[in-house]
C-alpha cells in the first residue's frame, strides 16, 4: 500500500510539472511562431525552447510509465 501511495504522489507531482512546462512551452513557442519576440535576447528563446520541449516529452513518458505500473 505504501508503494502505491508513493507512486500516486509521484504521478501527481509529474502531472503538476507537465502543466507548468506545457504553459512555459506554449508561451515560448507562441512567441516564436507569432514573431512577438523581445528585441533584446530573442536568440534566447531559440536556445531554451528545445530543452524545455525535450524535458516535457520526458515528463510525459515517465507519467505514462508510472501510470502503467501503478497497480503492480
Amino acid at each position: 500500500m505504501k508503494e502505491k501511495t508513493i507512486k500516486t504522489f509521484a504521478l501527481f507531482l509529474l502531472f503538476i510539472l507537465i502543466l507548468i512546462n506545457s504553459f512555459i512551452s506554449y508561451t515560448i513557442l507562441s512567441s516564436i511562431i507569432t514573431g512577438n519576440l523581445p528585441d533584446d535576447g530573442a536568440i534566447g528563446y531559440f536556445i531554451i525552447a528545445p530543452p524545455i520541449l525535450a524535458f516535457n516529452i520526458g515528463l510525459i513518458i515517465s507519467f505514462i510509465f508510472i501510470l502503467k505500473n501503478i497497480n503492480k
